[in-house]
């Protein structure tokens, strides 16, 4: 019996075209947060807080894979994004649903055994919210 991936994953490449990235990678995921503000004032007995701004990031990591084609490597295409001022579309299907945002890759790494193998490794900021869609956003 065969395998059937549940998750795929797509990124804008070089040229901004969004583009499956899916058999490079090893694992990702999607972690939501909200800031928890306090509120508590002077001489209350208990501490108050209301919930505040949404943020994720999408950490990643897979094998590294030179093709000599940048715009083939997510590692290669993650790497080029660093430092400018243009987000890269993400999407991430999990199940049924897609879900996609804006990103900037905050870091990059690139680690070897010391042998064959080389594995890269990558955190995505999340710029404004995510959307959740039963519809890709991929051509």
């Amino acid at each position: 019996m065969s395998k059937v991936r549940k998750t795929q994953f797509w990124l804008d490449n070089g040229a901004g075209t969004l583009t499956e990235y899916t058999d490079q990678i090893n694992s990702a995921a999607l972690n939501r947060a909200v800031d928890i503000l306090e509120t508590t004032a002077l001489n209350d007995d208990d501490r108050q807080v209301i919930s505040g701004v949404r943020s994720f990031s999408v950490p990643l990591n897979g094998m590294y894979e030179d093709t000599g084609i940048a715009a083939d490597s997510i590692a290669h295409v993650l790497e080029d994004a660093q430092g400018t001022s243009v987000s890269k579309t993400f999407q991430y299907r999990i199940g049924a649903h897609y879900r996609y945002g804006e990103c900037f890759p905050a870091g990059v790494e690139l680690s070897s055994d010391g042998k064959e193998q080389v594995v890269w490794s990558a955190t995505l900021e999340g710029s404004g919210g995510v959307t959740r869609t039963s519809v890709s956003q991929a051509a």
